[in-house]
């Protein structure tokens, strides 16, 4: 657990710095990423995350550091979905020094490769970025959908989505 008790204090020093501004460097990064995303680019996406970032998706386990992240996006491009949309709202950015955030919502869609009926999903993230040399790079990401994942209602996705789906009569 220091990995989140790292994310926590970082919050919480954020939150407690008597001069936050908004930065809107922190939200291009975002766009950036936005981009690698729905170009397929995985060395771009990890690009965006520092050497020692955790990715904390939903229903999955926390990934740390960059090449394991970029190995999370090459698995997830290589699979059978491709998000062909994909937006942030940023509720707030802000800074204090060389740490800041955003917390916000997102929209995607996902179409099942090589084809299919289009997926739409929404969900809600916070991202706490660090600034070195190269600006703003998330240290700490964390997201998940606002549903249970759609694509779940449609595939044989294994283990608890499954028993979800089944014991709420989805499927």
């Amino acid at each position: 657990m220091p990995v989140l008790n790292n994310a926590l204090a970082a919050a919480a020093l954020l939150l407690s710095a008597t001069n936050p501004r908004h930065d809107t460097a922190i939200e291009k990064t975002a766009s950036v990423y936005l981009k690698a995303v729905l170009a397929q680019d995985a060395a771009a996406v990890a690009a965006t995350f520092r050497e020692d970032a955790v990715l904390m998706p939903d229903c999955r386990s926390m990934i740390q550091g960059r090449a394991s992240i970029e190995q999370f996006y090459q698995g997830f491009f290589a699979s059978a979905l491709k998000i062909t949309e994909f937006t942030f709202s940023h509720l707030e950015t802000a800074a204090s020094g060389d740490q800041g955030f955003t917390a916000g919502t997102y929209n995607q869609t996902l179409v099942p490769k090589p084809g299919g009926t289009p997926v739409h999903e929404t969900g809600k993230f916070v991202v706490i970025v660090k600034k070195d040399a190269g600006g703003w790079k998330a240290a700490y990401v964390i997201y998940n959908n606002d549903h249970l994942p759609a694509l779940a209602m449609r595939s044989p996705y294994p283990g608890i989505l499954n028993a979800i789906a089944d014991s709420m009569h989805l499927r």
